[in-house]
């Protein structure tokens, strides 16, 4: 019977930080940044803040004066639709993108290059597999985040919309109410991380869908539960840190680090460090979960010209 693995959290955060300087500054080269970022920036469209309160309108048989006759008004009701559907065409376009950008990026990390045309080429399968679940995930979180809300403001209608904080059914009432809103987009979290840090890597490692990567996936995390715990405590405590950096270089820059794509050349270090730290942690567990073991499928470019 082999032995089992012998798994620790901060040893691959090491080995993620020495990854991320050999990549980026063993030797340094701008262009390879530029590239690089912009696979970074690719893949982050895929992800893709005492008194009391009386909403009180009247009684239930308020007429709802005030409010616009919308029938008088019809290009008010289309043009609400319009934006709901160009927002709703936007984040596909992102998922789209992003799903594509997950695997670019990867690939960079993985064999320490920077190259744009051929993974978006040859991980289009895996891309557009990956995007179709991003799409479902985001429309069961909407759901879900819709849901929640649409009970809160069942539950004021019901009351007339009264609302009193210092009366102890409608504190209780709150505290439920938010404690039933964190757990929600706690556990879309914590979904999203694993599929991000762990699911799509296996998926490109293997060149799978996600639904077999996520079951051969959960079959390791029901092995070592306390293990991925405490990775996802770090990951979370690490996430926390890139915020932190990412305002502080946003200040410091006078916000010229917030603009799209360069922040992701800016910030290149940390999203390196961030995408490779789950890598390091998932080959722990034996050579078919080791993603740096993956052959690559085009041959290395010629190297770039070093900037000094």
């Amino acid at each position: 019977m082999p032995k089992a693995p012998v798994i620790r959290i901060r040893e691959p955060l090491r080995a993620a930080w020495a990854n991320m300087r050999a990549q980026l500054f063993e030797p340094f080269v701008f262009k390879k940044w530029l590239a690089l970022g912009f696979c970074a920036f690719l893949s982050q469209l895929a992800s893709g803040g005492g008194g009391s309160f009386n909403f009180n309108t009247g009684s239930k048989n308020n007429t709802g004066a005030g409010f616009p006759d919308f029938a008088q008004h019809p290009w008010i009701i289309a043009l609400v639709v319009f934006v709901v559907l160009f927002v709703l065409a936007l984040m596909v376009l992102c998922w789209w993108l992003g799903a594509r950008g997950t695997f670019m990026f990867l690939d960079g990390v993985v064999h320490n290059r920077a190259l744009v045309r051929h993974p978006w080429r040859e991980f289009r399968r895996e891309g557009n597999r990956y995007f179709l679940f991003l799409v479902a995930f985001g429309l069961a979180t909407l759901a879900a985040v819709f849901s929640v809300i649409g009970l809160v403001l069942l539950a004021l209608w019901s009351q007339d919309w009264n609302f009193d904080i210092h009366r102890a059914r409608d504190l209780a009432g709150l505290c439920v109410a938010v404690a039933v809103f964190v757990s929600v987009l706690l556990a879309i979290s914590a979904v999203y991380f694993a599929v991000n840090d762990f699911v799509a890597p296996l998926i490109y490692l293997h060149r799978t869908g996600v639904r077999q990567e996520a079951g051969r996936f959960f079959g390791l995390l029901t092995r070592y539960p306390s293990e991925f715990g405490l990775y996802l405590l770090l990951r979370m405590g690490l996430g926390l840190l890139f915020i932190v950096v990412v305002i502080v270089g946003i200040c410091l820059t006078c916000c010229l680090a917030a603009l799209p794509y360069v922040s992701s050349v800016v910030f290149l270090p940390a999203f390196v460090l961030v995408r490779a730290y789950p890598l390091h942690f998932l080959a722990q567990f034996g050579p078919e979960w080791d993603v740096f073991r993956a052959e690559p499928t085009f041959p290395h470019p010629p190297p770039l010209p070093v900037l000094l």
